[in-house]
């Protein structure tokens, strides 16, 4: 996951400049893919991570995901972060 300061205004940008489609969008996570490859991006919160203009760094939360149906779960998981 790319940590972003806004996830909404990140995947338009994805959008337009690299041709990204929306798998699903929670708000301040938000799935996407790009020729085939599925990209998250999220907003983080006080969540041990931080995006890069506060880090001075590049900034992501890596996961594998062997099969799109695994994808599922990070669904859910971030899903229920954000308390829905």
């Amino acid at each position: 996951m790319l940590a972003v300061p806004d996830a909404p205004a990140a995947l338009a940008w994805y959008k337009r400049a690299l041709g990204a489609t929306e798998l699903w969008n929670l708000g301040t996570v938000v799935g996407m893919e790009i020729d085939g490859a599925p990209i998250f991006l999220g907003e983080p919160e006080q969540n041990g991570w931080e995006t890069p203009a506060k880090l001075g760094a590049p900034a992501a939360v890596s996961g594998i995901c062997p099969r799109r149906v695994h994808c599922r779960h990070h669904l859910r998981s971030a899903a229920s972060h954000q308390n829905l």
